[in-house]
């Protein structure tokens, strides 16, 4: 362990508990105040402005006080993807899948590897990808870039089932579950906010396992804390 304690601005339970596991195992301290408010304010403005590449720095300054949050994540995809910079986009996309705790945020994760691999000229695993995506959540935009693949590829594209869609996806070696092991982080991190009466985390954390897996037990720990 180095000498340099981080300072973090992640202040929601199951945000601790993925940082903890994923990012840093060793000391950290927690902000009194949010750092990474003032960057995500600006990147949002940069953004509307068209100004992806600015918008870009501050969406890492942030990223660099919360490196677990989705938020500052999809705004480093997103402007990267406006800078058309696929390898930046793969790179971050990657990193993002254990911090995918809702179905629309793993549904960004696979429209996001829809574009890079678009981009990458791989229609049939794009086709895919955005498909697969909106099982997970409905998307305009995913639909529409199906549309385009066909249109370009003169064929129907990605028209299989879930299980046909798994077998296109994980034979080019990307995940089509959600991340077990956050699963059981996010549990453990409800637990914990249970055990302090924070109920209002240990809802939201709950709230994530059961939007992914429908669990009945996770179900009935919602009903209990919401009586």
């Amino acid at each position: 362990m180095s000498g340099h304690i981080p300072t973090v601005s992640i202040y929601h339970i199951a945000e601790l508990f993925l940082y903890e596991y994923y990012v840093n195992r060793d000391e950290y301290t927690i902000s009194d105040t949010d750092l990474t408010a003032s960057h995500i304010s600006e990147a949002e403005r940069l953004e509307k402005g068209n100004n992806p590449g600015r918008a870009l720095v501050e969406w890492i300054s942030a990223h660099a006080e919360n490196p677990v949050s989705m938020q500052i994540y999809e705004g480093i995809i997103r402007c990267n993807m406006l800078l058309q910079n696929k390898n930046g986009v793969l790179k971050y996309t990657k990193e993002i899948y254990p911090f995918c705790c809702t179905r629309s945020e793993l549904a960004f994760y696979y429209r996001s590897l829809g574009w890079y691999y678009l981009e990458d000229y791989k229609p049939e695993l794009s086709a895919a990808l955005y498909r697969y995506s909106t099982f997970f959540y409905e998307s305009a935009q995913a639909e529409e870039e199906i549309r385009y693949l066909e249109k370009a590829m003169k064929r129907p594209l990605a028209e299989g089932n879930a299980e046909s869609l798994q077998k296109v996806i994980s034979d080019a070696d990307i995940p089509v579950f959600p991340d077990s092991t956050t699963l059981a982080l996010l549990l453990r991190a409800g637990e914990e906010a249970e055990s302090r009466d924070a109920v209002s985390q240990a809802l939201d954390c709950y709230h994530m396992i059961y939007d992914l897996t429908h669990d009945a037990e996770v179900e009935e720990r919602i009903h209990r804390l919401s009586d």
